[in-house]
Parts: C-alpha cells; sequence; structure tokens
C-alpha cells in the first residue's frame, strides 16, 4: 500500500511539475506541449511516470492528445498562479548530522509534514558532503523554491537571493540578503530563562556563550550568528532590567573544545569567592557539557549551580536531570518555511524581507534556590 501511494504522490507532483514549465514556457491555448520524452529527460523521470501524469491533464481537460500530431494544451494556464511543486532544501552541515541532531530533525519533520499537505516534493543538499551548491546545479535539479536551513553565510545567501527562486531562510537571519526569515525568539526565550533563575532568587546568574561554524569556509570558522548574538544580548539586557546588571558575566567557550571551556568555567566556580548560583547556557548541548564538567570539578548541580538553557529541543535531559529550558517549537518552524515559500511562488516575492519568529515552551527542570550566598 505504501508504494503505491508513493506512486501516486510521484506522478501527482510530476503532474504539477508539468503544468508549472507549460507556464514557464508562456504555452497558451491550441499550443504543442513537449514530447514525452522530453518531459522525462527535463524532469529526470521514466516515462511512465510521465504518462501516467499527463493522463490525468488529459483527464482534467488541461492538455488533448491528436494521432500522430501530438498534444495541445486545451486551456490557458497563465492566467493560474504558480503552485510550489519542488522545493530544494539547502542545509549547512553533512547528512550525518542532519539525521543525528534533535533540532534539526524536529524541523525537518515539520517540513516533510507541511510539504506532503501541500503536494510538494523536497530535494535535500548538504553542502557539508556535496560542497557549495551553485546557482546551475539548483537550476538542474528542477525545485522551484528554496529553503535554506542554517546557512550562515552572508555572501552565499545573498548570490542565492539574486536568483529567480523564492527564498526562506531558516534558523538563520542576516541584513545582507532580501529574502523570507523564520528563525526562533532568541530573545524572549532568554529573557525568561533569566526571569525564572530570578524568582528562584538567584543574583549570581553567568551565561554560557555559544557559537555557529560557517561551513562554506574553510576550517569551518567560528562566527557570530543571529542566535549567537541574539540570545546574549536577551540575557544581558534582562539582567539589566531586573537590576541584575552588576552580577552579569559571559563565559565563553572555544571553537570544537566545550571540553576545555566548561572545565575552566567549573573551576571558576568553585574557587571564585562569590562565583554564580546559576549559570544560562546558550543551548541544552552546552549545558549538558558543563554539568559534566561541574560533577568532575565535585560540584553538586543544582545545590550548589543551577543550570538552564535558553533553547532546546526534545532532547532537555542532562544526566539524570531535567534541563530547565526553553524547548522551542521546530516542527513549526520547518512548517512555516514551506508554507512561506509556497505563498511566495504563487504570489511573488515581498517588497520588504518577512521576519517571522517562532515561540517555545518553557520546560520547568531541576533549578533550585540558591544554597551558597
Amino acid at each position: 500500500m505504501a508504494k503505491i501511494l508513493d506512486r501516486q504522490r510521484l506522478h501527482h507532483r510530476i503532474r504539477n511539475r508539468i503544468e508549472e514549465l507549460f507556464v514557464r514556457r508562456g504555452l497558451r491555448k491550441g499550443d504543442p506541449v513537449p514530447t514525452y520524452r522530453e518531459l522525462s529527460e527535463k524532469l529526470r523521470v521514466s516515462l511512465v511516470t510521465v504518462q501516467r501524469a499527463m493522463d490525468d491533464l488529459t483527464h482534467a481537460g488541461v492538455v488533448e492528445g491528436w494521432p500522430g500530431r501530438g498534444s495541445f494544451l486545451r486551456k490557458d494556464l497563465l492566467d493560474r498562479p504558480p503552485k510550489l511543486a519542488q522545493a530544494g532544501l539547502i542545509f549547512y552541515g553533512s547528512l550525518q548530522l542532519f539525521f543525528s541532531s534533535a533540532y534539526l530533525m524536529e524541523i525537518f519533520q515539520g517540513i516533510l509534514l507541511c510539504a506532503e499537505g501541500l503536494g510538494v516534493d523536497v530535494h535535500i543538499f548538504s553542502i557539508k558532503s556535496e560542497g557549495r551548491i551553485s546557482e546551475q546545479e539548483i537550476e538542474e535539479s528542477g525545485v522551484d523554491g528554496l529553503l535554506l536551513l542554517g546557512v550562515a553565510n552572508d555572501a552565499y545567501l545573498a548570490e542565492v537571493a539574486r536568483g529567480q527562486l523564492p527564498l526562506v531562510a531558516l534558523d538563520y537571519r542576516t541584513v545582507a540578503a532580501p529574502c523570507d526569515y523564520v528563525v526562533a525568539d532568541n530573545e524572549q526565550a532568554a529573557a525568561r530563562a533569566v526571569e525564572h533563575l530570578a524568582e528562584l532568587g538567584h543574583r549570581r546568574i553567568a551565561y554560557l556563550d555559544g557559537f555557529s561554524t560557517d561551513t562554506l569556509q574553510p576550517g569551518d570558522p567560528a562566527i557570530e550568528t543571529s542566535d549567537v548574538i541574539e540570545r546574549r544580548e536577551g540575557y544581558l539586557h534582562a539582567m539589566q532590567r531586573l537590576g541584575l546588571a552588576e552580577h552579569a558575566k559571559v563565559f565563553g567557550v572555544p571553537l570544537g573544545r566545550a571540553d576545555v571551556g566548561t572545565a575552566a568555567v567549573a573551576q571558576f566556580i568553585k574557587k571564585a569567592p562569590e562565583p554564580p548560583t546559576a549559570v544560562l547556557a546558550y543551548d541544552t548541548g552546552l549545558a549538558r557539557a558543563l554539568f559534566a564538567a561541574l560533577v568532575s570539578a565535585g560540584l553538586r548541580v543544582p545545590q550548589d549551580c543551577s543550570l538552564a538553557a535558553v533553547a532546546g529541543a526534545s532532547d532537555a535531559q542532562i544526566g539524570p536531570l531535567t534541563c530547565t529550558c526553553n524547548r522551542v517549537r521546530f516542527s513549526e518552524m520547518g512548517q512555516r518555511g514551506v508554507e512561506l515559500l509556497a505563498e511566495r511562488r504563487a504570489n511573488g516575492r515581498p517588497g520588504e524581507p518577512l521576519v517571522t519568529k517562532i515561540g517555545s515552551d518553557f520546560v520547568l527542570g531541576n533549578t533550585s534556590a540558591p544554597l551558597r550566598t
């Protein structure tokens, strides 16, 4: 049954792509349409799939065939808004990372669920596995809209945005490229976590900064992405608003050495005369690394130091504890990205980029009031 449904979805998507091809070529009522073989080569599908799709178009009265003469367009399609048939998903990392990361898989689930509901096929491009995806490769793939997931390279984003395809960037934003963006509401999430720790009585609340890398540059250099900046600023603004600015302290971790960075933070907390009684981490991954470092240093969590994270996905466990964090609705991020892409495909690009912020659900974990003063 599953294979039958897959075949049905395939030729339904190919039917949509054939109609889009007719529109792009400006075909009008009565014009001859490409042959089955030409469509097969252009769309990179079998002749059988093309035949089934064309049979659908014939039954729908879109085309009609004349023996010995070929097929002709029976009605005008130019006044019909173009539909999204195949979306390209350009991802910053490797496929191994893509399918092993909880937050990335949640975004992907949202993309697939929405795409299936709209009859849209999804073609994944991995920058880390395939290298820089050129405009020619995008064109030859047959996609008619692009999602860029976590691609933190402004020059590449601007380059892709200069093309004709509608474009939506997920989990990253910049002023360098005029396209739509769907991102987490990072500042609000950071403020909520700080407020929770302050309500428990914490005053010396430190921040463990994160980082991102530009996978399009040699060596994957660390960069300040929109997520990194917004979460740190959300922490600093909340500390100032709550009258705790004098206690604000930001710790950093070296690129690729979270164990070294978190070990140094643990030693500081252990030895400082007035150490932080709580640390807010960039995400649950860094909170997990700091938990291991604190335990290794002989400190108790949360008794000696409470841990929380600005953002996380479904993987909120750190050792035996649940991490207090904002569980971002990453599935909604993927879903909204496809919806926007379909809207832009039908109605054209916006005059001004639209930034959509996705909310989160606060997870109350094992934080406690400070025992140290």
